[in-house]
């Protein structure tokens, strides 16, 4: 069994950090908006203000914006999507994990105005690119969050949440959905 400081040390660790090739941040928003604009299995709003309602009351500042709000459309929902709006956060190939999923929560963590006022809540939170190296503590974190990662590959795209393809979505426009098993509970595990 692993000391839990050297867990730690892995956790913070500049090694996890965010895939790919993508240079700037506006580069990947672009991929991942065409990749998932292609499936056809949601509707996209692109920088949705929010304002956070589970941080500490001595947080600040009180509101955000995330990168991407998909909620599904009939074709998602005929396929048996049940796990609800999926928030993504964009960031550049590169980028350490701590300070993305420490933002994740907190947009997991808030509530989103959208289009003629209604008021929603993600119940999954994705980064884009995916992180690498998503085992262990980490992805124990991550589960208990409900939150994961987006991939882009081969022009196939997925959302993949504790280890298990939530939704996936090939290039023939197949689709395929999990339910969402994380994230779900409170308290002791």
């Amino acid at each position: 069994m692993e000391p839990l400081g050297d867990s730690a040390r892995r956790y913070v660790s500049d090694d996890v950090v965010t895939e790919g090739d993508f240079v700037d941040e506006p580069e990947a928003v672009e991929c991942f908006r065409n990749a998932i604009t292609k499936t056809g299995c949601f509707t996209i709003y692109h920088e949705v203000e929010c304002w956070y309602f589970g941080n500490s009351p001595f947080s600040s500042p009180d509101t955000g914006r995330i990168d991407f709000l998909l909620t599904p459309t009939q074709k998602l929902i005929s396929a048996g999507w049940d796990a609800g709006i999926v928030g993504v956060e964009v960031k550049k190939s590169g980028h350490k994990a701590g300070p993305l999923l420490t933002q994740m929560t907190d947009y997991r963590n808030a509530v989103y105005r959208i289009k003629n006022g209604i008021l929603v809540v993600p119940s999954i939170v994705c980064c884009f690119p995916p992180l690498s190296q998503v085992k262990g503590p980490l992805q124990s974190v991550m589960a208990n969050n409900a939150l994961g990662c987006a991939r882009v590959k081969n022009h196939d795209t997925s959302f993949l949440v504790d280890s298990t393809n939530v939704f996936a979505c090939d290039v023939s426009g197949n689709v395929t959905v999990k339910p969402l098993k994380s994230g779900v509970k409170n308290g002791s595990r």
